[in-house]
């Protein structure tokens, strides 16, 4: 049905969104790659003063229609859904997982 079809590809092409309940702020997933960290000047998505976030301590990676979280060896650690990401690898996204970074939580809502 071509309906459908528009629908699944309008879906796909939609950018994913990461939300961050302690402002409210709703951040679209619009680069392959999505830095985020305390240090404003040089991510996409900044946590200004927490000193637990690292400078560059994440980044989000979309690749093949599909989103990764990869810790960039922060300091405090990142978590997915209460289970660490080593550092440097992909861990893969759902809607709805909860992301902690140091003691941040985001929200991947896909």
């Amino acid at each position: 049905d071509r309906l459908a079809e528009e629908a699944r590809k309008a879906e796909e092409t939609r950018p994913a969104v990461l939300w961050y309940p302690k402002t409210n702020e709703r951040v679209l997933l619009l680069e392959c790659v999505t830095r985020i960290g305390k240090k404003c000047d040089s991510v996409d998505f900044c946590i200004a003063g927490n000193p637990a976030v690292s400078r560059h301590h994440a980044d989000i990676v979309r690749k093949d229609g599909a989103y990764y979280l990869i810790d960039q060896n922060s300091l405090n650690k990142s978590r997915v859904n209460g289970v660490f990401a080593s550092p440097m690898q992909e861990v893969l996204l759902h809607a709805g997982d909860r992301i902690d970074l140091a003691d941040e939580i985001l929200i991947f809502e896909g």
